[in-house]
């Protein structure tokens, strides 16, 4: 008589569904831990993207103190508050605003002089000099800040901001 061919053993049906269960549980634990690793990526190139813009913005407020500082009746001396530069040479009044700061960009051109979210340190002579003459303190949330060094460049700070308290205007009594 011929062997009789056995039918292959029969899967439980039992636990190939809790394999599948199993490998589609694991399967959305990576997608949700995947969806918190990225969202938090996102964030923080939203808020390195807004310090780039902060940066730019100080920049072209450094342009136009050395504009104004050149012009023949201003002698090489920047103004004594940064409105002075709006709407002569800055016609942008967004250009004052740090994307970082919580208010956003609203009262931004409300009035005739716009909202100034930078801290200006007037008193400067020349429109040449290495101090820094205005920082933002919304950027670093407390943990650094863009600087406006008086000749345009601008650098970024960890930690404490390195700078002395504005020079007290002209004519101050002390």
């Amino acid at each position: 008589m011929p062997e009789e061919i056995s039918s292959p053993p029969h899967r439980d049906l039992r636990s190939s569904a809790g394999r599948i269960a199993a490998a589609l549980a694991v399967g959305l634990i990576a997608l949700v831990l995947a969806g918190l690793y990225f969202s938090g990526f996102t964030r923080h190139t939203k808020f390195d993207a807004r310090k780039r813009q902060c940066a730019s913005n100080l920049s072209q407020i450094g342009k136009a103190l050395s504009i104004y500082a050149d012009i023949g009746e201003h002698m090489g001396r920047f103004p004594p508050k940064l409105s002075d530069l709006y709407p002569g040479i800055v016609t942008d009044p967004r250009v004052f605003l740090c994307p970082n700061c919580a208010k956003g960009q609203e009262g931004a051109a409300e009035g005739p002089v716009p909202r100034i979210d930078f801290v200006y340190r007037p008193g400067h002579t020349e429109s040449h000099t290495t101090e820094p003459i205005a920082y933002c303190v919304h950027c670093g949330r407390g943990e650094g800040g863009n600087v406006l060094m008086g000749d345009e460049r601008v650098e970024w700070y960890e930690g404490a901001l390195p700078l002395p308290p504005p020079p007290a205007p002209p004519g101050a009594n002390s």
